[in-house]
């Protein structure tokens, strides 16, 4: 109870939830995000429109769905940029928790 641990709030030498920083780089790299600051906050965003991955789950995703015409919204409309990033992170995301977890 009185370890530096607990009263200093270091972390666990086998901490076994923690998350490997280049594992988690690389991750984000194959999924076609990107982590940064946003004021003092750390945000993960879409990469910028020069620098995106053609070959990344999320841009081969949304790639799909718009070339296919598989979704539309609601009457028959086309989805906006930011709809279809949502979708295609969403499929991104439940694909990789199947596989990783």
């Amino acid at each position: 109870m009185f370890s530096p641990q607990h009263l200093l709030n270091k972390p666990f030498a086998n901490d076994s939830n923690s998350l490997n920083k280049e594992f988690y780089n690389e991750l984000l790299h194959i999924i076609g995000l990107e982590e940064a600051k946003d004021g003092g906050k750390k945000v993960i965003r879409r990469q910028p429109v020069g620098s995106r991955d053609e070959g990344s789950l999320l841009e081969n995703t949304s790639n799909a769905i718009e070339s296919r015409g598989r979704l539309a919204g609601a009457g028959g409309r086309v989805l906006s940029e930011d709809e279809l990033f949502s979708v295609a992170l969403e499929h991104c995301i439940i694909w990789l928790n199947r596989v990783c977890f």
